[in-house]
């Protein structure tokens, strides 16, 4: 059994107190929040004893684990804090707010023998997991690009812009989809509601093998959008978070290119050319048994605790992730230039 604590009692700290009360192979010993009334309010809901500061777990050596789910400028601090105590951590996205604190605490946690885990929840969803199938058996062909929405009104934050807040889903899909690291970004966006933290930003991200992907997250739109699309060059798959009952499709549509010999006056024999015949299929939708995707997450955290298997969410992928959003930001603060990925590894 693992001995697990939580850090956040706040909106999704809920989430994740319920979810380490009822994993079997570990004991939820302790939520730590500085509104202990919180603390104590969610305590008594999940059989957790409530602590006022970070200290007070990190000195009980019945907990090993830690779950963070604080306010994205305190991730890079707190992780490092735990990581260097030797105890594993999985903190909430954004995995870090910077490429620096993301490496420093992914190389600590290397250095103690301890699981570092981005909470990269969606890559738990059985969609996502399906995705991923389609695109490493080649059933889609060569993936050729992705786009993706997450919108909606609300929920709005203050502590981070609407891309770190939101756009760590996409490009966690993203990055667990392609076999190949993104190299550059361009972002652009708006800032309406609060001075300098962008609510709708639009991302591109150009990859190694020469595919491409696009993002547009809003916490300022009219409607609830939670999709991404994959188009590869043999069959193409849409996935919809909000559908209840449609949550993949694949399209076994594509663009084919015909020689075709050209006959125009003054050619010489032989003269070819291409034709692009497009050609629509059939729309499959495939039965999907669905879990959710948080009791999944905290189960492979756990189970990385026990075992020392690498978790789906790797620490890598975290790391990945940052740099992305780092360049990405740097673009938004540039007028979309492009910017280098510093970090893919």
């Amino acid at each position: 059994m693992v001995g697990t604590a939580l850090i956040g009692a706040g909106y999704w700290g809920a989430n994740l107190a319920r979810n380490l009360a009822g994993n079997q192979r570990s004991t939820f010993e302790a939520i730590v929040d500085s509104d202990l009334e919180a603390a104590k309010a969610l305590g008594e809901r999940f059989g957790a004893r409530p602590c006022a500061t970070v200290e007070e777990i990190l000195n009980d050596p019945a907990i090993q684990a830690v779950v963070v789910a604080t306010p994205a400028a305190t991730h890079g601090k707190l992780g490092l804090q735990i990581v260097s105590s030797g105890r594993h951590v999985m903190i909430e996205k954004p995995f870090a707010t910077n490429l620096a604190d993301a490496k420093a605490i992914v190389e600590e946690a290397v250095r103690q023998g301890v699981v570092a885990m981005p909470g990269h929840t969606f890559l738990y969803s059985e969609p996502v997991r399906f995705l991923r199938q389609l695109v490493q058996s080649g059933e889609l062909g060569d993936p050729l690009y992705a786009y993706s929405q997450r919108l909606n009104l609300g929920r709005i934050r203050s502590d981070c812009d609407a891309m770190w807040n939101l756009a760590p889903h996409d490009l966690s899909i993203f990055d667990h989809l392609f076999d190949s690291p993104a190299v550059s970004v361009t972002a652009s966006g708006g800032t309406f509601l609060q001075p300098s933290l962008a609510d709708v930003v639009f991302g591109k991200l150009d990859y190694a093998s020469g595919a491409v992907s696009h993002f547009h997250v809003s916490w300022l739109d009219p409607r609830k959008i939670r999709s991404v699309v994959v188009v590869g060059s043999e069959k193409m798959v849409v996935y919809d978070d909000v559908s209840s009952d449609r949550k993949v499709e694949i399209y076994e549509s594509r663009a084919i290119a015909e020689v075709v010999k050209d006959g125009s006056e003054g050619a010489f024999d032989g003269a070819f050319d291409h034709a692009w015949q497009t050609r629509p299929g059939s729309i499959q939708i495939p039965r999907l048994t669905l879990e959710e995707p948080l009791s999944r997450e905290i189960d492979d955290f756990v189970g990385a605790c026990l075992n020392g298997n690498e978790p789906v969410a790797t620490g890598l992928s975290g790391l990945r992730v940052a740099s992305q959003l780092e360049a990405l930001a740097s673009s938004l603060e540039t007028d979309g230039s492009t910017v280098e990925v510093l970090d893919h590894a």
